[in-house]
């Protein structure tokens, strides 16, 4: 395998480090060790991967990199393809036919990196060298199907029994990560404090869209925005805006009574889409589809419906009316339905096809365009609202990553961040890229309130059509489940059955317990001892254990 030109880069004094204290662990006698990458974005976490994996493989080793999403595979796999000459893709799009055949010369020793989403981990490497999870802090690495592993713990537990590092690289951990980067021995935190040479994190600005009042502006695009994408267009330059709503309007809402249109199988909101040629809505919980009602469903009201909340395709419309000139891209669900559809996107947008990427948070991930100025985020406090103890985190999270898609090369770049009330903490340190601040006020508060990664959690829900069903047998595994836990460890804590903050889904009743405790072991030894008691499984249509859940929804 020769050397190609990037090799020769010159590396920073951080990513220098980096390499040589994962390649003394790798040298060593105690083998297995788990880095934490921590850099902000643009620091060159990537090619810290890439050197650290072509060390590997001149020992005769494979690698495997982890990434969170298919989209991102298309930048990754060609950025690799340079510098290894045997790489190998996996990831659930592929057919039944390549799959095997890429599984057969995995396991053959033909390829040297393995790159694909969590399926990935389980991939047949003879020889593995090195675990590599990117962007490790995405929820997309869980598994949210039986069984409901979540990737990168499963890549910490294959290092240790292979004897193999592991590197998990962000620039906003996991607040779990970074705990166990704190406080676990096999762990080391490993800092890239600054960018690479010729890129310079962007300048932050805050646009509140409520007056002093606290109404909410009307306008979707403030006129800051508006401003500066005018200023950049001028310019040349490229703009990517996020915005984490898809359809056309959030709700439809009778303007006479207030009622909502609703999902008969959820009873989630139904969210308008609009197309050229249809008007539907849709359930962005279990998909399923509507005709727009020409009135209130409530007889007796027979009121206009309205449109609420303002989502992506809305703003598209503002923005091709306000800049006709521009070429807009749009990146969600609704527009890139097939794999090919996001690599001919985002190779469009990088050769400069396209002035404006609009997209949901899928545009906020390990994305690389130099030519891009301004960073625009609609409403970032939305998320904020949800009723979900890591909302804040991943707010956070979202908010920094999106900042960080600007200014990768030489020049002057911003972020405007929009938000509909004064910014909440995890806001505002997004603003000042402040992630140790905010991690440590997180975890003062996830101490207080016994969750994670302060305490562990298992979520188990029960399910039925019948709703006197699944209450019943949530309070009757909550009452045994309780009695057991005194018996095993006094820290022990089982909640008492109530609704999950959706309470039905696709027809379905759903009733939660969540079990809490100080340690894996004991909450492990609680669910061995129920298992091993063969007590009978709860008379519902669908029983659920989820260990580590990372959504409450």
């Amino acid at each position: 395998m020769g050397e190609c030109a990037e090799d020769r880069f010159e590396l920073t004094a951080g990513q220098q480090s980096a390499l040589g204290r994962i390649r003394a662990a790798r040298d060593g006698q105690d083998v297995f060790r788990v880095f934490l990458l921590f850099g902000v974005p643009g620091s060159g976490k990537t090619e810290v991967y890439i050197r650290t994996m072509r060390a590997v493989i001149h020992a005769g080793r494979q690698a495997i990199l982890l990434i969170p999403e298919i989209a991102l595979a298309t930048q990754v796999v060609e950025r690799l393809s340079r510098r290894f000459e045997r790489v190998a893709v996996l990831h659930s799009q592929l057919s039944a036919r390549m799959r095997h055949d890429t599984l057969a010369a995995i396991a053959a020793g033909k390829v040297d990196v393995v790159i694909g989403t969590r399926t990935a981990v389980f991939a047949p490497c003879p020889r593995l060298g090195l675990l590599v999870v990117d962007e490790e802090q995405e929820s997309s690495f869980k598994n949210l199907a039986a069984p409901y592993y979540h990737a990168r713990d499963v890549a910490i537990k294959r290092g240790q029994l292979e004897g193999v590092p592991v590197v998990l690289g962000s620039a906003t951990p996991a607040l779990e990560t970074w705990y166990n980067a704190q406080h676990r021995p096999h762990f080391e935190l490993v800092r890239l404090p600054e960018r690479v040479p010729g890129a310079k994190l962007p300048r932050v600005s805050l646009v509140v869209s409520s007056d002093r009042e606290g109404r909410q502006a009307a306008m979707i695009l403030s006129p800051e925005l508006h401003d500066q994408l005018a200023q950049t267009l001028a310019d040349g330059q490229q703009a990517i805006i996020l915005h984490n709503r898809r359809g056309y309007a959030v709700y439809l809402r009778c303007a006479s009574c207030g009622l909502m249109v609703s999902c008969l199988r959820c009873g989630c909101h139904l969210v308008y889409h609009q197309y050229r040629t249809e008007r539907v809505m849709k359930c962005h919980r279990c998909g399923a589809r509507a005709a727009v009602p020409p009135r209130c469903l409530d007889d007796t009201c027979g009121g206009r419906l309205e449109r609420t909340g303002r989502a992506i395709q809305h703003l598209e419309e503002v923005l091709r009316r306000s800049f006709p000139k521009a070429r807009l891209l749009r990146l969600d669900s609704d527009t890139m339905r097939r794999r090919d559809d996001y690599r001919h996107a985002l190779a469009g947008f990088e050769a400069g096809e396209a002035d404006i990427m609009l997209g949901t948070q899928m545009v906020a991930k390990g994305l690389d365009f130099p030519r891009v100025r301004l960073v625009g985020v609609i409403e970032a406090d939305a998320m904020l609202s949800l009723p979900d103890f890591r909302a804040g985190e991943r707010v956070f999270q979202l908010i920094v990553q999106v900042v960080g898609r600007a200014g990768r090369r030489e020049g002057t770049s911003l972020a405007l961040v929009q938000t509909a009330a004064r910014p909440a903490p995890a806001i505002r340190h997004a603003l000042r890229m402040d992630y140790e601040t905010f991690a440590g006020g997180e975890l003062e508060q996830r101490q207080r309130l016994f969750y994670p990664p302060l305490a562990r959690l298992v979520r188990l829900i029960c399910a039925d059509s019948r709703a006197g069903r699944a209450r019943e047998a949530a309070e009757h595994l909550a009452e045994v489940l309780r009695d057991r836990a005194t018996r095993i460890h006094a820290g022990l804590r089982v909640d008492a059955a109530e609704p999950c903050i959706v309470p039905r889904l696709r027809e379905m009743l759903r009733y939660q317990v969540l079990v809490r405790g100080p340690r894996a072991a004991c909450v492990h030894t609680l669910l061995h001892e129920i298992a091993a008691e063969k007590l009978p499984r709860p008379a519902v249509q669908r029983f659920t254990i989820d260990v580590d859940p990372v959504d409450l929804l």
